[in-house]
């Protein structure tokens, strides 16, 4: 029932994601096509996906960019793994003379335990599952790395938490003993003791989002994104 329910929440997450695509198009033939007057309609956009992009290139003899060095990518892997891009050997140049850079992310290690993959900045795992480390999971960009829209991280923690459902599960039915269970408790709090000071609750979370918003709104925003994490846990921690 539980595996059922969340299996439905997971569809619905990828259908909003879908819906935003639709109303993306919908937006970009609004504005290219003259629907919006004063803006000209010989403008146009172009989505391409399945680049990552290298490295700058200069204009010559000019002192600014002149275009864009991608490598190509493409998916590898299954939905119930979580599929990822990766390169394919291949790269290809794209002119410019504006480019406009979105805020990224490097994650970093909270606990030696917790095995840290530094090149591709996630947590090693199988599934949601964090390798050599027992009843312990992970989802989001510490699982997958900054990739994706909000919608796909919904959507994975929707499939890490069909893991967590399904060893549960298992282990609701399984046979260990009293002794090993006590085991892997005592460990559970020993690494919550670790990470206690360094993680957030919800409520936390709100906190932040309320300032984030109230922020926004002396610059006419929605809201007014806080990027410096010492900035954010004390707004965090009052």
């Amino acid at each position: 029932e539980v595996a059922s329910k969340l299996w439905c929440e997971l569809f619905i997450y990828q259908f909003k994601k879908v819906v935003v695509f639709v109303l993306l198009n919908n937006s970009f033939v609004y504005f290219t096509k003259g629907g919006n007057e004063g803006v000209d309609s010989a403008a146009q956009v172009h989505l391409d996906f399945f680049l990552s992009p290298v490295k700058f290139l200069p204009k010559a003899e000019e002192d600014c960019v002149g275009g864009v060095l991608f490598d190509v990518m493409e998916l590898d892997g299954d939905f119930s793994s979580g599929r990822k891009a990766v390169r394919t050997g291949k790269t290809i140049e794209m002119a410019a003379d504006l480019v406009i850079t979105s805020i990224g992310r490097v994650g970093t290690s909270i606990d030696s335990s917790i095995p840290f993959n530094t090149r591709l900045n996630h947590i090693e795992h199988q599934e949601g599952r964090v390798v050599g480390v027992d009843d312990v999971y992970c989802s989001g960009w510490v699982k997958t790395g900054p990739v994706g829209t909000i919608a796909t991280t919904l959507a994975d923690a929707q499939r890490t938490a069909l893991v967590i459902a399904s060893d549960l599960k298992k282990k609701m039915e399984g046979s260990d003993s009293a002794q090993s269970i006590e085991e892997k408790k005592r460990s559970r709090e020993e690494m919550l003791k670790k990470i206690r000071g360094k993680a957030l609750s919800f409520d936390q979370w709100k906190v932040i989002e309320a300032e984030e918003r109230k922020e926004g709104k002396k610059v006419g925003k929605v809201a007014e994104k806080i990027t410096d994490i010492d900035m954010m846990l004390e707004v965090a921690r009052g």
